[in-house]
């Protein structure tokens, strides 16, 4: 047996064992409160169970209100097979260091709380056979139909045995007080490369996408989303920070294709087949480089198994158990997903619940999490520059749910006012909840350049900008050696 390095490593029930070594009556009282049955299911860990029915049938044998340690360790060894099960002598050596050096709870905090674990334990495996008998198709049975009876008796039974207190919810005004000093602290916040989206998002230059929060890019089918997304992926990558991109859209020769081209800074599928083979070498050397760099940074999760989202938020919160914890989620896009419950639902009730979902998953992770999602063809129908909440594909929810909303337009107006750059893009944000503002008339500009399959930034030259700086022939007429 190998000592555990701290108490994060030690299960609730070595509690027991320590408080029955070392606190006057802790043993009785586990007699009496705490059933053997239930001691052990909750880690899982083999040899709980076994070491507490030894602790109580020393305590018959003995009558002792406080275990004995070296007399319990003869015990073990005599009466019991757990020395063998701990490795021997030293491994039933550690395993007593550890329970006589361990910082003790109250002896009922501990019963409470192994009563809880298993009582949740077992409402979870009511629940998983309740889902089972459900999912049978046909008519069911009278055994059937007396077992969900059952079942469900149990569950509300268990639920009453916890010990739950409604005001433990809530928070107090003393609460707040407590915590007043860190409202003084920057937000969580995750700049982009645009400084004028980070203004636009979180009031300076270090502003941008919030942790925690949902957030939505919006643009109708070809205009750029996912090639919006991935350059914020990519430079947030570049920084240090860790990104999943979940694609359900593209193919995945193209989507890492894409990829190329922005990191290299050509566009493959225009430039390929004229490189030479020192240029092929060249740019593939630049493109594996920078990979290798990345690392771990950037995970991709190409055309997941099912298009339920069920399966999706199962699967994100199990790599949190295997992998650092990305910083960034982006899924692409929410209209790719549909509920298992989604049958007889109307489409927007799917979206309202995937929402719901993602609102919670984003707090969970503590992550910046990007939904795409495709804008439908109101506004163009309409020759509307400025967006509205309605021009959201699928539902309304999409919007409601988000912390902010970014929808691409293009600034070219629908009228095609040829002295528009068409690859001028507006980053118009018709609802932002972490600042409450909104730029759907003066929003941030970028431009996407094409020979590199990327956006970048792009600022508006106005009168302001001429106010202060001289002219090429003011310059030369003020150079007292400028011969005319």
């Amino acid at each position: 047996m190998e000592k555990p390095e701290d108490n994060q490593d030690i299960p609730i029930e070595y509690q027991v064992f320590a408080l029955s070594l070392r606190q006057e009556g802790a043993i009785t009282h586990f007699a009496e409160n705490l059933p053997d049955d239930i001691v052990g299911i909750n880690h899982g860990q083999n040899g709980i169970h076994e070491f507490y029915l030894a602790l109580l049938a020393y305590r018959t044998a003995t009558q002792l209100d406080i275990v004995d340690p070296v007399g319990f360790k003869d015990w073990l060894g005599s009466e019991t097979d757990i020395r063998e099960a701990l490795g021997g002598t030293s491994g039933v050596d550690i395993m007593m260091d550890v329970l006589l050096s361990l910082q003790l709870s109250t002896v009922d905090s501990v019963v409470q709380l192994i009563k809880h674990k298993a009582n949740k334990k077992k409402q979870i495996d009511y629940l998983q056979e309740l889902q089972v008998i459900l999912n049978q198709k046909g008519i069911k049975s009278d055994k059937d139909l007396a077992r969900l009876s059952l079942i469900t008796s149990e569950i509300r039974e268990l639920e009453n045995q916890l010990n739950y207190n409604p005001l433990e919810k809530l928070t107090t005004a003393m609460d707040i007080s407590n915590r007043a000093e860190s409202l003084l602290d920057i937000p969580s916040f995750l700049p982009t490369q645009f400084k004028s989206l980070n203004r636009a998002m979180g009031y300076t230059d270090d502003g941008g996408f919030y942790k925690g929060a949902v957030h939505a890019v919006i643009a109708p089918s070809g205009k750029g989303k996912s090639t919006f997304a991935k350059c914020l992926a990519n430079n947030w990558v570049e920084n240090g920070h860790t990104v999943l991109y979940i694609n359900f859209e593209e193919a995945v020769g193209h989507w890492e294709r894409i990829l190329m081209s922005q990191i290299i800074g050509k566009n493959v599928y225009a430039e390929a087949e004229r490189w030479t083979s020192s240029e092929r070498a060249r740019y593939l050397g630049i493109f594996r480089d920078k990979l290798s760099q990345w690392g771990n940074k950037l995970m991709v999760r190409h055309d997941p198994d099912t298009p339920y989202f069920e399966d999706l938020e199962r699967w994100l919160r199990e790599i949190v158990d295997y992998a650092e914890t990305p910083e960034v989620v982006i899924i692409d896009t929410i209209q790719s997903m549909f509920t298992k419950s989604g049958k007889g639902k109307p489409r927007w009730g799917e979206f309202e619940e995937m929402m719901v979902k993602l609102e919670k998953l984003a707090r969970d992770m503590d992550c910046v999490l990007i939904i795409t999602a495709q804008e439908n063809s109101n506004r163009m129908k309409e020759k509307r520059e400025v967006v509205q909440q309605s021009d959201t594909g699928g539902s309304l929810a999409i919007q409601q749910k988000c912390a902010v909303t970014i929808f691409i337009t293009e600034k070219k107006l629908i009228s095609g006012d040829d002295s528009e750059d068409e690859n001028i893009m507006q980053l118009q944000i018709p609802k932002n909840r972490i600042t409450g503002s909104s730029f759907i008339y003066n929003p941030p500009l970028v431009k996407y350049v094409d020979s590199r399959k990327a956006y970048e930034e792009y600022e508006l030259v106005n009168q302001e900008d001429y106010d202060d700086t001289s002219s090429l022939l003011d310059d030369l007429l003020d150079d007292e050696d400028f011969d005319i």
